[in-house]
C-alpha cells in the first residue's frame, strides 16, 4: 500500500540516516557527535571516539566511548544528568550496569569499584581444528586444511590482543602461516587453544626483546603498559592497572642484541606517550595539543623498565642523560627486578 502512493520516477530525500546506505554510519556519527558536544562533552584530541565532562570543581565528571553505536560511559552523580540527556535523544535498547559486555569482552565492577574484565565467552567458543590422524609433521596442509589453521589464529589473536597478554608471542608467532604452512604448524595452533585454562585467568606476563630469534633474523618485540600510584613506584611491589601490552616481530633485521632491545623500548616509549598524553587529557593537565609533550610531561611521571643492562648503562650515561634531559626531565630508566 505504501508503495503504491508513490510514483516510480519519484525522488526522496531522507532527513535521517537510512540503515544499509552508505553514508548511513557517517550521519549517524554526524548525529550522536553533535548530540554529545551540546551536553558539554568534549572530545578528546587524543583519541576521538572518546569524550569527557569536567564537573564544577573541574575534575572529570563523566566520560563515553563510542564504537559505532555501542556506547560505554562512566559518570559521577553530577555527570549522571548529561549522560542521561544524550541517552534520552537515541531509541535505546539496553542499558546494563555492573556487569555487561562491551565490544567481545565481559566487563564487571566489585561493590569496592573494582573492574574485572575478561574473554570467556569468545575464548570457550573457539575449538581446535580439526586433523586427520596419522600425518605427517611436515606433510603440507591442503586448503580446507590451512583455512582452518587461519580461522583458528584469527580467534586466537582476537583473545590474546584484547584479555591474554600471556598468549602474545605464540599467537603472533602463528600469525605467519602461509601456504607452505605444515601439519607440524596446525597442531602448534591447536596447543595454543589447550594452553587455554577457563577457570583462572590471572595475567602472567613476560616483557622483553629477543635478537634474531625469528625467521629470517628477524627480532622479537614486547611491551606492556600499564598505570600506578607515583608513591608506590618507589616499593619493590605495587599495585597496578594494566592498559595495553602486546608482541610482536622487528620490522628491521637487528645486528645485535642492543639494537633490538633499543628498537623495542623505543616503540614502547611511543605507545606510552600516547597513553600518559591522554591521561592527562582526561584530568585536564593538558592546556593545548600543540605542546602536549611538555604539558604531559611536566603532569606526570613516565618509568622505563627494561633487563638489559647494556641498554640502561648507555641511555643513563652523561651525554645521553643530557639529551635526554632537554626533551623530559623526568623521565626514569631503571632495571626490572627478577
Amino acid at each position: 500500500m505504501f508503495d503504491a502512493e508513490i510514483p516510480e520516477d519519484a525522488v526522496l530525500m531522507c532527513r535521517v540516516p537510512v540503515y544499509g546506505t552508505k553514508d548511513a554510519g557517517r550521519g549517524f556519527y554526524l548525529r550522536m557527535n553533535a548530540e554529545i558536544l551540546a551536553r558539554g562533552f568534549v572530545a578528546s584530541q587524543i583519541c576521538p571516539a572518546t569524550y569527557y565532562l569536567f564537573g564544577k570543581d573541574q575534575h572529570l565528571a563523566a566520560m563515553m566511548c563510542t564504537h559505532v553505536d555501542d556506547l560505554l560511559c562512566a559518570y559521577t552523580d553530577e555527570g549522571k544528568e548529561a549522560v542521561d540527556a544524550i541517552l534520552n535523544r537515541f531509541s535505546v535498547g539496553k542499558i546494563e550496569e555492573g556487569s555487561f559486555r562491551y565490544c567481545g569482552r565481559r566487563f564487571s565492577q566489585d561493590k569496592d569499584c573494582t573492574i574485572h574484565v575478561d574473554v570467556r565467552d569468545n575464548t570457550r567458543n573457539l575449538k581446535p581444528a580439526a586433523l586427520g590422524k596419522d600425518r605427517n609433521m611436515n606433510d603440507p596442509l591442503a586448503q580446507e586444511e590451512l583455512t582452518s589453521l587461519r580461522s583458528v589464529v584469527g580467534g586466537l589473536a582476537w583473545i590474546s590482543r584484547y584479555g591474554r597478554p600471556d598468549l602474545a608471542y605464540r599467537v603472533n608467532e602463528r600469525q605467519r602461516c602461509h601456504s607452505k604452512s605444515t601439519v607440524q604448524s596446525l597442531k602448534d595452533a591447536n596447543r595454543v587453544t589447550d594452553w587455554i585454562d577457563w577457570n583462572d585467568l590471572a595475567v602472567v606476563i613476560f616483557s622483553d626483546a629477543s635478537f634474531a630469534n625469528e625467521a629470517e633474523f628477524k627480532s622479537q618485540q614486547g611491551r606492556i603498559h600499564y598505570i600506578t600510584s607515583r608513591s608506590d613506584v618507589k616499593l619493590g611491589e605495587h599495585k597496578f592497572h594494566l592498559i595495553g601490552f602486546g608482541s610482536s616481530t622487528l620490522k628491521r633485521v637487528c645486528r645485535a642484541t642492543l639494537q633490538a632491545e633499543a628498537y623495542a623500548l623505543q616503540g614502547s616509549v611511543e605507545s606510552g606517550d600516547k597513553l600518559r598524553a591522554l591521561l592527562c587529557e582526561l584530568t585536564g593537565h593538558l592546556k593545548t595539543v600543540k605542546e602536549w609533550y611538555e604539558h604531559s610531561q611536566r603532569a606526570m611521571l613516565h618509568l622505563y623498565f627494561t633487563d638489559c643492562r647494556s641498554l640502561s648503562d648507555h641511555l643513563s650515561c652523561e651525554v645521553a642523560r643530557s639529551r635526554a634531559n632537554a626533551q623530559c626531565c623526568i623521565c626514569t630508566l631503571q632495571i626490572a627486578a627478577p
